[in-house]
This record gives C-alpha cells, sequence and structure tokens, in this order.
C-alpha cells in the first residue's frame, strides 16, 4: 500500500484491511498446523496408543467471527 492510498482511507476501511491481514494469518498458521499434524501422526517414531495430534488443539480458533466468509474459509459450521 502506498503512503498516499494509506492518506486516502477512512478507519473503517484501515480496520477492514487490518482484520483481512489477521485472517490471512490465521489461514497461513492453519496451514502449518495441518502439516505438522500429519506429519506428527504419521510418524513412525510416535509411541503407539498415543492420541494423535489435531490441528484444533495446534491452532485453536476462540471466539471465531460470525462473519459468513471466515466461516467457510476455516469451515467452521454457519
Amino acid at each position: 500500500m502506498t503512503p498516499k492510498e494509506f492518506g486516502n482511507m477512512t478507519v473503517a476501511e484501515f480496520y477492514s484491511k487490518l482484520r483481512g491481514f489477521s485472517w490471512a494469518m490465521l489461514l497461513a498458521q492453519r496451514g502449518r498446523a495441518e502439516i505438522i499434524a500429519a506429519v506428527y501422526n504419521a510418524s513412525a517414531n510416535r509411541k503407539r496408543g498415543s492420541s494423535s495430534v489435531k490441528v484444533d488443539r495446534l491452532c485453536p480458533i476462540n471466539n471465531p467471527p460470525k462473519n459468513v466468509f471466515f466461516r467457510q474459509i476455516f469451515g467452521l459450521p454457519w
């Protein structure tokens, strides 16, 4: 974003951009958590009978917004 674009933004537009960025960061974290969980659960070094690692345990979403798009991206019920 250029300084001119930033200067022309309203507070609501800036807040929307910031919220979208935080959603993108959370989506990236969830992606990494899925990879880590898959590798751990497929690992031969895991103790027999131990519980598998869940993505929600590695990267929990506390108090998700009621936004339909957010819920669709993260596979939450809406």
